[in-house]
């Protein structure tokens, strides 16, 4: 082979990808093509060492996220431990109340005895119709002397429909 690799075949073995049998053979054989996919390789892979120096210790930030969440958990819990008495305190007050009613049985503050009447209903309806036949009710009066077929004349159609 006389002429040496194309720009297209020089890129691939930068890349590292494959390229065709013969161009690998040429490549093989020949300083000057491979002098120049080193050469173009070289800047590629000095970026590539120096990105990895610069990169982010994994581990550390591993380690400090691990610490921070363990304090967190800390403070967590002792802030919850502050409402278990109060809340247990809550709850004994209240069953003791519930149990209180219950001792108390029907007569207890849960079952109040249903208020009666002072008088029949009889006897109130009785009262108020005694009550609207008396005449000395002011302004019922002017209604006992008009008839129904007058009443309904003062009152006019148009109400009555």
């Amino acid at each position: 082979m006389t002429t040496h690799l194309t720009d297209e075949e020089l890129t691939l073995a930068c890349c590292g990808e494959e390229i065709p049998p013969t161009a690998q053979r040429h490549l093989n054989s020949c300083l000057t093509c491979r002098r120049q996919v080193e050469a173009l390789t070289r800047p590629a892979s000095a970026r590539r060492r120096s990105m990895e120096a610069e990169g982010p210790d994994w581990q550390a930030q591993k380690t400090a996220v691990i610490q921070t969440l363990m304090a967190q958990n800390g403070a967590l819990r002792r802030r919850s431990n502050r409402w278990i008495r109060p809340s247990l305190a809550a709850a004994a007050v209240l069953a003791i109340a519930v149990l209180a009613g219950q001792l108390q049985g029907p007569s207890g503050l849960g079952s109040l005895p249903t208020p009666q009447p002072e008088l029949p209903v009889e006897q109130i309806f009785a009262r108020t119709e005694s009550l609207l036949a008396d005449d000395s009710i002011p302004g019922l009066e002017v209604f006992d002397d008009v008839e129904s077929a007058d009443f309904e004349a003062l009152l006019g159609d148009d109400d009555m429909s």
